[in-house]
Formats: structure tokens, C-alpha cells, sequence
């Protein structure tokens, strides 16, 4: 397995999680997804948090 992260754009994030692109921006815009914005405008994953963001209880368990 590769140890580098691996960053997921806001298409390749909903397709990974099950989510519509629409509900991940909103998740991310609440702060309730870990996400990224390196140029103030494209969102951005890491796919090693967004699955333990999805194993530990999703946003329900973010504070």
C-alpha cells in the first residue's frame, strides 16, 4: 500500500463515500468533512482521513 495520501477531488470523494458532490460541499463548508482548499476555490480530500472520518461515526462524532 502506498503511504503517500492520496488527494480526492470533490467527484472522486462522492463517488468513494456513496454522497452526491452536493452534500459533500455542504459537509465541507460546515466543516464537518475534513477538506482542503490549496487555491481558495477546488476541494480537495485526503482519502486516508475521509475514511476515518467515515469509520469513526461521520460527522456525528466531529465537533
Amino acid at each position: 500500500m502506498n503511504t503517500e495520501s492520496k488527494f480526492l477531488n470533490i467527484k472522486e470523494a462522492a463517488e468513494y463515500l456513496g454522497y452526491s458532490a452536493g452534500y459533500l460541499y455542504k459537509l465541507a463548508s460546515l466543516k464537518k468533512i475534513p477538506s482542503y482548499q490549496p487555491t481558495g476555490n477546488k476541494i480537495l480530500f485526503d482519502k486516508e482521513e475521509i475514511e476515518k472520518w467515515a469509520k469513526n461515526g461521520s460527522h456525528e462524532n466531529q465537533r
